[in-house]
């Protein structure tokens, strides 16, 4: 069984609502296609420019869900936190890192292998 967080920056003004990550934006389809190769078992969002959200995200990974920060800054804030978590890019289509299929799937698989893994 694999729960997992998976952490953004900060909601964007496409946000339909900034407490939900991700929904109302490009990125989500993005997201969703990674979540069908990751294959969670269950997953939530947060991002992590709130202190609120940070302790939260904490709590999770205390409980057992393994982090996933999509993007660098998502993973500086983890760092500096001490969660220990896995790093994707972040799902924007403006990211170029997302035009190296190879080893954006590489990265994936990579990351799926860890979410299995105990």
């Amino acid at each position: 069984m694999s729960r997992v967080v998976f952490v953004g920056d900060a909601p964007t003004h496409r946000n339909v609502n900034i407490a939900i990550p991700f929904v109302g934006t490009k990125s989500l389809d993005t997201l969703e296609q990674w979540i069908l190769i990751l294959g969670p078992t269950y997953y939530v969002c947060y991002n992590s420019w709130h202190e609120d959200d940070l302790n939260k995200i904490q709590i999770l990974r205390d409980a057992g869900f393994k982090v996933i920060a999509l993007g660098a800054a998502a993973s500086t804030r983890l760092t500096k936190r001490g969660i220990e978590h896995f790093q994707l890019p972040h799902p924007s289509g403006l990211n170029r890192k997302l035009n190296d299929k190879k080893k954006l799937y590489a990265l994936l698989y990579k990351c799926r292998d860890s979410l299995h893994s105990k």
